[in-house]
């Protein structure tokens, strides 16, 4: 049984000692070093397919016609691509500026732009008022 253990005692130095030795001739380095190639860095903005048509404060609608309520648009939140909402009626003098109340909602972009395609007239919001006419 001692000459099995020799053996294989000898067996495992002799592996041990073959995968620790190196030849450090084969190893090869390019002489000029390499460039790299940096990627740029990924900016969340939408392209111009994906950019918001319209703005807060324009009034649109589905046709070119402004005789009656068209959408006032609110707000645009590019993280969730969606417009804020709200319908807007004219004033008796035929001038854009009230809600009847404080109800707004929230449409995908793409469904807006493409439902709602007509630019009809833009107001500021601060001179939006919520309730009557007067």
């Amino acid at each position: 049984m001692k000459p099995v253990v020799v053996l294989l005692a000898l067996l495992v130095g002799f592996l041990l000692v073959c995968g620790c030795t190196l030849n450090f001739d084969t190893v090869s380095t390019p002489e000029t070093p390499q460039p790299t190639v940096q990627q740029p860095t990924a900016v969340s903005q939408p392209s111009s397919v994906n950019a918001p048509k319209y703005r807060a404060g324009d009034i649109i609608d589905d046709a070119p016609t402004d005789d009656g309520p068209c959408w006032l648009v609110l707000a645009y939140d590019p993280e969730i691509d969606m417009y804020e909402t709200a319908v807007i009626f004219m004033h008796e003098d035929g001038s854009w500026g009230y809600l009847l109340d404080e109800d707004t909602d929230w449409d995908e972009r793409e469904f807006i732009d493409t439902e709602y395609p007509t630019y009809i007239a833009y107001v500021e919001l601060s001179d939006v008022r919520i309730g009557s006419s007067a």
